[in-house]
């Protein structure tokens, strides 16, 4: 073993001729440098065969004599030169133009940016290279004393083509990449949801699953579905809404399952962040471009997308405007089974649910930079829906589970009807410093939505004995819903090559809800309140924050620690229970994030703790009891109170195979309950049980498929224990459940690319809910067109028709099974064009831990 004592950082690699072999930096600490050497060639005796030893050589020395008298920087942004998207993990290397020696070098961010700071003044080449494009040199930039900092304009790489056999192989960004504390999903790289909608990205995300149709899904992380949804860093108030987003729209989603305290703590299993396609800020004066997309599905179902930027000046302007028709159908069946006074009774049941709808979202929006430091952006977001139900359902009930004993036959029919429309409002400035990373912003957010719900139910027993008998109902929810959010953030880089981060937060959410619910009397010939069930909810909340963070770097060691402390004060009233529960609390959330570099660029791992609330929706707070269906009624628990979780993650990442381990505590945990009234009917509530513990892994691997294509492979396992008692019954439930995904994607030639996705939840346990395990499956197949401007896709979901929604309710003397299918398999086709050179760059909002993005002003 041979030690060397180098002058420079970068000086082994003059060593490498010496060697004749592949020299990889394992880490760095203290100064200390080990190195991989590969590709050796060592013969063994007459057999004269060759073969690959891993050797460490040892441990190099360091010495920087570089200092910061006399020396400058260089700094720039890469980028894709179709895409002009940011390229992260690309090399830049400064070569001595005289020697020609390499001098130093860096990779750049999730955004494209580098920056090399203390070069001693001379002249250097640069050389820009990223897998998969071709490298690019720059020559002879010099340093000096009166030009110490050079940035350079945008350096823009173009992707390798290779024509093997009619097919078209390009270096192209992944579609799962995994940072620091996150897992970023790119949508260009998603073929499989061209056409389609955010919905249709998350069921393709790794760690999350999505079960469900239209109007009734459930997305799970980790396990559990207590999740916070942000909008380009701003809270989601209606997900049902956001679920149904053109894919068009949207540029990539983040899944941060162990958030940092600089994030809002409310969510036990994580955040995901959506991130909307910028508004182009990089192109010329008076020039219009944007892009456009239609879809066409079977059963009346079709959206059109359109983008539009203009800019004049400094202020960049653009308009986005999204619509969706849609329809959708399920047919359910259903049993329940009682035993009151030993006496039994099984009722069936069959039903046809149906919803057909439409949304209008307008985006307007004004990007202006004052100077080189101040920037202003304005948006007014405002969208409008339409959504009407129908539920069909006959049932059958007997006695002692013998059909000929029928008590009767009930038809029940309802048609319900939601209007809505919302609006936001935002206004954010952020102004930088010389110093580099030193920069203030504040944001300020309004939202306002108006909606209503109309409900008439039909019910018509035809009994066994007697005569037939009509049941009319209808009742009404008028909700009004404001949210404001006012909040100001700083990072400080300090001279230790540390940054600190803090901020302040508050917001606010008021709802009110007016119920009317009426019977119609015959006898009478008018709608009455005969059960005095209308009633009127106010909900009121406000969440002051502040907090604040610290990272720095020991050699291949990036930590993060933090601490945040949210005061809340609530209000919930009721009329009719003449109910006014205020609370108010307030709480502090430690997080510690690490990442360590143990081979560079090929093996690191990340380490998180954080605690989390989860504060009851409003849904879970409302008492009043809703009427579902005839054989379902539910009624929210205003003493609720919130979960309180500890979260440990521990994610290793060996380049394109991840996993993530993760162990979570919750205290006051929320279920699920219900008990039988009146015979057949489920009474549905919510309450505290005392605590819950869950483990559980996510792997996720991609696979090349011989320079065609990709495979990509992931899947989970969980356990679950659930201790707790309602009403004198055992809540406490021990479960273990799994997942699993694979994507398959083929380039086919001639521009065009098939997928096929499947996924299957495993079958798991909760308080008193059994669900079954649920198969999902997609299939598209997409055609390029006008130089790749434009893209026709085919879409296909739930070719197979396997996707069944199955679970079971158990308790005492009760037993209630379900189950549920989307009557038709949905086909659409989808085309979308870019025109004028529409190029995706443009703002950047918040920072890049809320999910926003930045991009240098030209």
């Amino acid at each position: 073993m041979e030690r060397l004592l180098l002058k420079t950082s970068a000086e082994f690699f003059t060593y490498k001729n010496i060697y004749n072999s592949k020299i990889v930096i394992l880490s760095e600490v203290g100064g200390w440098q080990v190195l991989l050497i590969t590709n050796i060639k060592i013969y063994y005796g007459a057999l004269m065969k060759t073969v690959v030893l891993f050797l460490l050589l040892g441990c190099f020395l360091t010495v920087n004599a570089q200092t910061n008298n006399g020396s400058g920087s260089i700094k720039g942004v890469v980028a894709d030169s179709l895409s002009h998207k940011g390229l992260h993990y690309a090399t830049v290397r400064i070569f001595s133009k005289d020697s020609n020696k390499l001098i130093d070098g860096a990779m750049t961010d999730s955004l494209g940016r580098f920056e090399i700071d203390n070069i001693t003044y001379s002249a250097y080449n640069i050389k820009i290279s990223f897998m998969g494009y071709r490298t690019k040199s720059i020559n002879s930039v010099a340093l000096n004393k009166s030009k110490n900092e050079i940035k350079l304009d945008t350096i823009t790489l173009s992707p390798l083509t290779k024509e093997i056999k009619g097919v078209e192989i390009t270096g192209e960004k992944q579609e799962v990449e995994f940072s620091f504390d996150k897992l970023i999903m790119n949508v260009d790289m998603m073929p499989e949801v061209k056409g389609g909608a955010l919905i249709d990205i998350f069921k393709n995300t790794p760690n999350l699953m999505v079960e469900g149709s239209i109007g009734n899904y459930s997305i799970s992380l980790n396990g559990s579905s207590s999740i916070t949804y942000f909008i380009d860093g701003r809270p989601v108030n209606d997900l049902a809404l956001v679920l149904q987003m053109p894919s068009s729209s949207i540029e990539r989603v983040e899944v941060i399952s162990n958030p940092s305290a600089k994030y809002d703590a409310e969510g036990e299993a994580g955040i995901i962040n959506i991130i909307k396609r910028p508004d182009n800020n990089n192109h010329n004066n008076n020039d219009i471009n944007g892009m456009a997309s239609l879809s066409a599905s079977n059963r009346d179902n079709y959206s059109s997308s359109i983008k539009l930027n203009y800019k004049k000046d400094k202020i960049n302007y653009y308009l986005n405007y999204d619509n969706q028709f849609s329809y959708f159908e399920g047919l359910g069946t259903g049993n329940i089974l009682t035993t009151v006074d030993n006496i039994t009774t099984l009722t069936k049941g069959s039903a046809v649910y149906s919803v057909r709808g439409f949304n209008h979202y307008v985006e307007l929006g004004a990007d202006c930079s004052i100077d080189s430091s101040n920037s202003i952006l304005f948006s007014f977001d405002f969208n409008k829906g339409n959504r009407k139900p129908s539920d069909k359902e006959i049932l059958n009930k007997y006695t002692n589970d013998e059909p000929t004993n029928e008590l009767y036959l009930q038809n029940y029919n309802a048609e319900s009807e939601y209007k809505g429309n919302n609006f936001d409002l935002s206004l954010n400035y952020k102004k930088k410093f010389s110093k580099k990373g030193k920069e203030v912003s504040a944001d300020l957010y309004y939202t306002g939505s108006n909606d209503n719900e109309n409900n008439a139910l039909a019910t018509i027993m035809h009994p066994f004995e007697g005569a037939v008998s009509s049941i009319l109902n209808n009742y009404a929810t008028d909700r009004k819903t404001k949210f404001f959010m006012a909040q100001s953030d700083f990072v400080l880089p300090l001279d230790n090559n540390g940054t600190i981060e803090g901020g302040v937060k508050g917001l606010y959410r008021n709802r009110n809800l007016n119920y009317t619910n009426l019977y119609y009397s015959f006898n009478d010939n008018l709608w009455e309140d005969s059960l005095h069930l209308s009633d009127a909810f106010h909900f009121d909340q406000y969440i002051y924050s502040v907090y604040a963070t610290y990272a720095n770097k020991l050699s291949a060691i990036n930590y993060k620690i933090g601490l945040r402390s949210e005061y809340t004060n609530q209000d919930i009233k009721q009329n009719t229970l003449d109910l006014d529960a205020k609370s108010n609390y307030i709480d502090f959330f430690p997080s510690a994030n690490v990442n360590v570099d143990i081979v560079k660029n090929i093996l690191s791992v990340s380490a998180g703790y954080s605690r989390r609330i989860n504060r009851p929706d409003m849904m879970r707070l409302n008492p009043y009891i809703q009427t579902r269906t005839s054989t379902y009624i539910m009624q929210g628990n205003a003493s609720l109170k919130p979960e309180y979780i500890d979260n440990i993650t521990i994610e290793p990442n060996w380049g394109d195979i991840y996993l993530s381990l993760y162990y979570r505590r919750t205290k006051d945990n929320i279920v699920r309950v219900s008990k039988v009234i009146d015979d057949s009917v489920q009474f549905v509530t919510y309450d505290n049980a005392s605590k819950a513990d869950q483990y559980g892994i996510n792997i996720y691997k991609g696979i090349p498929i011989s320079k065609i294509g990709r495979v990509s492979i992931s899947g989970g396992y969980f356990h679950k224990n659930i201790k707790g008692f309602y009403s004198g019954e055992d809540l406490s439930s021990s479960t273990n459940s799994w997942n699993a995904r694979i994507n398959t994607g083929l380039k086919l030639g001639w521009d065009v690319g098939l997928n096929i996705s499947m996924s299957y939840q495993g079958p798991r346990q909760e308080a008193q809910i059994y669900t079954k395990g649920y198969f999902g499956s997609n299939l598209t197949l997409v055609k390029q067109l006008f130089d790749k401007k434009g893209a026709i896709a085919l879409n296909i979901n739930d070719p197979f028709k396997l996707a069944v929604n199955k679970d079971e309710t158990k308790e005492t003397n009760y037993y209630f099974y379900h189950e549920f299918k989307m009557s038709f398999t949905m086909v659409s086709f989808s085309f979308s064009y870019s025109f004028d050179n529409f190029k995706e760059v443009g703002k950047k909002w918040l920072d890049e831990d809320t999910g926003s993005k930045e991009y240098e002003k030209k």
